[in-house]
């Protein structure tokens, strides 16, 4: 199945790519967070949702406090969005942690301690995928192309595989990958 970044993209560019699901924002970013009426959008459309959250690219960078409050957020937007119960949100690592990825335990542990593996996901590098996994803090994880080196998490549900002016492109690589309807 093949998708795209919703945060630029409309709902006919997702038809236009043939694209199965879209990538949407949580977090408040004004312009970026999926409302309601963007949800029934995609939903009318035939469209998946994937929830990502994301407030500042290196928000994982912040503390296990910073990760509880997140995920606390996450679970009122997810509700508010019309997202069913138990479905994943993929808390965003948009940074290279290959110098030090622990230093994003602590924010990621708080969130586990929210959420569980049932529905904590990571979206970032092979790093953050490897240390997240490792220490059994996700059970979803959203792949970036980017500071991976050419290597796949054989763990991670979803890829992303291409960067465009417009949107960015995934893949999912498992029959379950955390979209829904």
């Amino acid at each position: 199945m093949n998708g795209i970044d919703a945060y630029a993209a409309t709902v006919e560019d997702a038809k236009s790519a043939k694209a199965d699901f879209v990538i949407a924002y949580l977090g408040g970013v004004p312009g970026k967070t999926l409302t309601k009426e963007r949800a029934l959008e995609y939903i009318q459309a035939g469209l998946h949702i994937v929830c990502v959250f994301e407030t500042a690219a290196d928000r994982a960078k912040d503390g296990q406090e910073a990760g509880i409050a997140d995920a606390r957020t996450a679970v009122v937007e997810m509700k508010a969005v019309g997202a069913p119960p138990f479905r994943p949100v993929y808390f965003a690592v948009d940074i290279d942690t290959s110098p030090n990825p622990s230093e994003i335990l602590p924010y990621f542990t708080g969130i586990h301690s929210v959420l569980g593996t049932r529905v904590a996901g990571a979206y970032g590098g092979i790093d953050t995928m490897n240390v997240l996994f490792e220490h059994g803090l996700i059970g979803w994880g959203y792949q970036t192309e980017a500071w991976s080196h050419g290597q796949w998490h054989p763990k991670a549900q979803l890829r992303q595989v291409g960067y465009g002016k417009v949107y960015d492109t995934d893949q999912a690589v498992a029959g379950d990958y955390g979209g829904w309807k």
